[in-house]
């Protein structure tokens, strides 16, 4: 009796019992079978045992039977509506395929690259969102994937060897996979949010495995069934067979599994915050000591790591989170700052050495978004010092990080800041301001990745009257296919007609004269042709091969001589001695090829000046074209 009369015993306050559940529970009466009419119906009492409990009443029976209801993941029954997505975008797609013959290129890329989108987005989304939020979100998505199809091939026509569009797709998944991730949350709260994106990323993860496994299986199929069944066309089903095993991933995907996953990775990623963290700083270290430069890929890499680990450490903000990995999260948002100016010093050395191109805007970008993250997470360490929930202002920031994203992507895949339309501006940039000389620039790259913006810089360059270096190297890199294979010493010497009646040596056809400086096209590609002449150029005694190319508007010629160059450095046989570079005169290679030339001494008596061991000549005024004055 003196421990009842005293209050309750001093043990109920201890923090062990300072506990709230995540999931409220709901307490509810479970009633089971016919109620009497005079039931009463209560919330339940809880009694001390000691001093007794009231008696019932007589007349009355009391409910006592109750039981707890936990939120759980409901099976939704859209079995169906997933089956016939699936169904409808590979059957879609199977008749594009099959009139692409007569479909207009644009049309067809327009709607190759909704029909590959769209489809996933109502996948992933049914039964998550709302189905009228959910359409209008896909409509618009195929509208932009519409447009960003037929950009794509306007800007890879004619000059697009099988250009696969990776960047594209990268930058499309990209962008509808967070689009797609703020819907499904519901505007929500961070919670919502961080939910939506990892078991989103999940769910891709899983239907991508299944579409490749499909895809994989229906190909074997379909070829012993080619070699077995040939009239039957098996091939027409690969597609929707892909189509369908994907929206069946997508059924199966339902919230258990996918909470369990998320569970654990998660969890990895968690883990991987203090050994990420430890390399980063021994990164960060070293450089800052001056031992070790570290390279671009490096450091962007670093920084995604991080980025990743401390969002699955800090997880959805409402649970708590050991001492270690609070502290780990701290210095990591710190940390990122350093590994971000690092990588962008390994990129302006990189472009102040050889120039922007389309790899190096993809890599600002991504720098400009890991700048971001790195002053919003470390200003998120450090207002955590003052008090508040620790590295809650990343909640916040991951939110208007994720809008920017959206809009950098966007502009990325529009015209308005077309990564290879930008490189090819800057590099045409830097020959124009000799900031890179004609023979050291890299034309086969305007041809190979610069796209329609690199072949209309090329034809540019060939038309003007620029220096005839640079209308040679365009001359060549327009001619020669971007992925042609090394031809035969046959091919080449079939191409290659000789004016001097002597035979080709070997050693010049058996080289392989790919990335030579200098060397003539026909001796890369078997569609070019030139014309052999042989003369002693130098005097030596030995007759060099004169290999010259071109039309009668202007022409080019490679002086071809063996032994060693001027360095005596052995080029293993034949190598390229220099070039000619004939003014744009009318009937000029006709006149070479008739026998109308011959070898003369220089015309200027102007002497060289030899400057600190380099030698200079003086270029007269006078009649600078070279052609015969009328």
């Amino acid at each position: 009796m003196r421990a009842m009369d005293s209050g309750p015993d001093s043990w109920i306050d201890t923090p062990a019992f300072n506990w709230t559940p995540e999931v409220p529970l709901r307490v509810e009466p479970k009633f089971e079978g016919a109620l009497p009419a005079d039931a009463e119906i209560s919330e339940p009492r809880f009694e001390n045992p000691v001093l007794g409990a009231p008696a019932p009443s007589a007349t009355r029976e009391r409910v006592t039977h109750y039981v707890v209801v936990v939120p759980e993941a409901r099976l939704t029954p859209l079995f169906l509506p997933r089956l016939l997505v699936g169904l409808g975008g590979g059957a879609a797609l199977s008749l594009l395929f099959a009139s692409r013959a007569v479909m207009d290129p644009y049309v067809f890329s327009a709607a190759l690259m909704a029909g590959l989108f769209a489809p996933p987005l109502l996948l992933s989304g049914l039964g998550r969102v709302r189905f009228m939020p959910l359409l209008i979100w896909t409509i618009f998505a195929g509208l932009l994937l519409a447009g960003a199809g037929a950009y794509h091939h306007w800007r890879t026509l004619s000059s697009d060897s099988g250009h696969p569009g990776l960047s594209l797709i990268a930058l499309t998944g990209l962008f509808l996979y967070i689009g797609q991730s703020l819907l499904e949350s519901g505007a929500g709260d961070y919670p919502a949010h961080y939910r939506s994106a990892w078991r989103l990323a999940i769910r891709i993860f899983i239907c991508a495995a299944v579409a490749g496994l499909a895809w994989a299986a229906a190909g074997a199929a379909s070829g012993w069934m080619q070699a077995h069944h040939p009239t039957l066309p098996f091939s027409s089903f690969l597609i929707p067979i892909v189509t369908v095993s994907t929206a069946l991933a997508a059924q199966l995907t339902g919230e258990l599994l996918l909470n369990a996953l998320q569970e654990g990775v998660v969890f990895v990623f968690a883990m991987a915050l203090p050994f990420v963290l430890l390399l980063s700083m021994a990164v960060a270290g070293l450089s800052a000591l001056g031992f070790w430069q570290p390279s671009l890929a490096v450091s962007a890499v670093l920084g995604a790591a991080l980025i990743f680990c401390i969002n699955a450490s800090y997880r959805d903000g409402t649970s708590m989170r050991p001492y270690w990995r609070r502290r780990a999260e701290f210095a990591a948002g710190l940390v990122l700052l350093p590994l971000a100016l690092m990588a962008a010093v390994a990129l302006a050395a990189r472009v102040a050495q050889h120039g922007w191109t389309d790899n190096r805007i993809f890599a600002a970008a991504w720098l400009l978004l890991m700048a971001s993250y790195a002053l919003a997470y470390g200003a998120s360490a450090l207002i955590s010092l003052g008090g508040g929930g620790w590295m809650q202002r990343i909640e916040g920031s991951n939110l208007a990080l994720g809008f920017a994203a959206l809009m950098l992507l966007a502009v990325l895949a529009s015209p308005v800041a077309d990564p290879a339309r930008l490189a090819v501006a800057s590099q045409t940039y830097r020959l124009e301001q000799h900031r890179v000389t004609a023979d050291a620039f890299d034309y086969t790259w305007l041809r190979d990745h610069g796209l329609r913006f690199g072949h209309e810089a090329l034809t540019r360059m060939l038309a003007s009257q620029a220096e005839p270096l640079v209308a040679r190297g365009a001359f060549v890199a327009l001619t020669a296919p971007p992925a042609a294979l090394r031809p035969t010493p046959t091919e080449i010497g079939a191409n290659i007609h000789v004016q001097s009646g002597q035979a080709l040596p070997a050693g010049l056809l058996a080289r392989d004269w790919s990335g030579v400086a200098g060397a003539p096209p026909c001796l890369i590609n078997v569609s070019l042709t030139c014309d052999a002449f042989f003369a002693d150029v130098d005097g030596d005694g030995r007759n060099e091969i004169l290999l010259a190319y071109g039309s009668d508007a202007r022409w080019w010629a490679s002086v071809m001589k063996q032994g060693q160059d001027a360095q005596g450095n052995t080029r293993g046989g034949w190598y390229v001695e220099g070039t000619l570079a004939a003014p744009s005169c009318p009937g000029g290679l006709t006149a070479l090829r008739s026998g109308q030339f011959a070898l003369v001494q220089p015309a200027s008596k102007w002497r060289d000046l030899l400057v600190g061991g380099v030698r200079v000549s003086v270029a007269r005024s006078k009649n600078p074209t070279g052609c015969p004055l009328s």
